[in-house]
């Protein structure tokens, strides 16, 4: 396997551009406001991009006193009394790693709730994933700046509490200031990623919290894993199929959920295969156990710890496994392809397939 890479390798483009464009068009009945998944197709998000790094967190743990961020910290060991000086504030606004998250904290007035007494936990985005996310949305950062969910997305990157890097290795997920949670996976080699994106820097220590350094920007979650199948025209058969199940219920609760989603070109090959039509599979009395076939109960995978599974098996809701193997792309079943990584869901993440799994 191969270092995985920020979005400079394409990963989670489509992603990000359901996320961002759901968020702003959530409602709209024209163009913009619908994302398909054919934005998340191999072209643009290829699992064979979703590779696990070598760089892990607890590499780095030890790392924030060197390196411009980590000379900001010095002050902050021994103790503070009185008026707080060393905020998270201060500390995003000293280190020129950090321009672009001030400049947004700024626009959105949040700059003065994180100079107040916390505590807090900041997933801090570096100014290499703001320009890595508005390369793949091919937008400026005025645009960013001028987006009116600027608040939530940087309130998705905070959780109140102060939670040490030791602590977040132990979370399935954590609440943030937005009301969202984000997940939190950790790979074999001891690799933290929160929604996808790895800590590559850990307990910058604060007056008023504490400061993980993420690879990425957190987006918010258009909805849950429902309102995004509901949402998006290509997944219009696994829509028909989930509510024929009475499975749509089941996917909006809180979970979390993993999601093996096959597009419609997918379920069209199916039914080609098999010689029937839509209303036949819809009918069929094994619907809803080859719906929850595509379904992991009780965690979000997001794409580093799919790709950590190479050569394992994850079990599904239906209740038998599907294997996970890496060959130039990640394959479930051996020759069911995924085609789309890490779309964030407020109760899990959906992946997209090529194929309909069969148990």
């Amino acid at each position: 396997m191969t270092a995985r890479k920020t979005l400079s390798s394409k990963l989670l483009i489509g992603a990000l551009m359901v996320s961002l464009s759901l968020m702003t068009g959530c409602g709209d009945d024209d163009d913009g406001s619908s994302a398909t998944a054919s934005n998340t197709t191999a072209s643009n998000t290829t699992a064979s991009n979703t590779t696990t790094s070598n760089t892990t967190s607890s590499n780095t743990t030890g790392g924030t006193t060197g390196g411009t961020t980590g000379g900001t910290t010095g002050g902050t060991t021994g103790g503070t009394t009185g008026a707080m000086d060393n905020t998270i504030a201060d500390i995003v606004a000293g280190d020129e790693n950090f321009s672009t998250l001030l400049a947004a904290l700024q626009e959105a007035e949040l700059d003065g709730a994180l100079a107040g007494e916390g505590p807090f936990t900041v997933f801090a985005p570096t100014d290499d994933a703001f320009a890595d996310l508005l390369a793949a949305l091919e937008i400026d950062a005025e645009t960013l700046l001028a987006n009116p969910m600027l608040g939530d997305i940087l309130s998705y990157h905070v959780v109140e509490g102060e939670v040490a890097a030791s602590a977040v290795v132990e979370l399935a997920s954590a609440e943030t200031l937005l009301g969202s949670d984000v997940f939190i996976n950790v790979t074999s080699d001891d690799s933290v990623f929160i929604n996808g994106y790895q800590v590559t820097m850990t307990d910058i220590e604060a007056d008023n919290g504490i400061i993980h350094v993420i690879d990425g920007v957190l987006l918010p979650p258009a909805g849950t894993i429902t309102d995004i199948v509901v949402d998006d025209d290509d997944f219009s058969t696994l829509e028909a199929a989930v509510i024929e199940a009475e499975l749509d219920g089941a996917l909006a609760d809180e979970g979390p959920y993993t999601v093996f989603a096959p597009t419609d070109a997918a379920f069209m090959a199916l039914l080609m295969e098999l010689e029937i039509d839509a209303a036949a599979l819809l009918a069929n009395p094994d619907l809803a156990a080859i719906l929850t076939y595509h379904v992991v109960d009780g965690v979000a995978l997001f794409s580093p710890a799919v790709v950590d599974a190479d050569g394992g098996s994850v079990t599904t809701l239906q209740g038998d496994d599907v294997t996970i193997t890496i060959d130039e792309g990640v394959f479930l079943n051996d020759d069911i392809e995924v085609i789309g990584v890490d779309i964030n869901a407020s109760n899990g993440v959906i992946h997209v397939i090529d194929a309909v799994l069969l148990p």
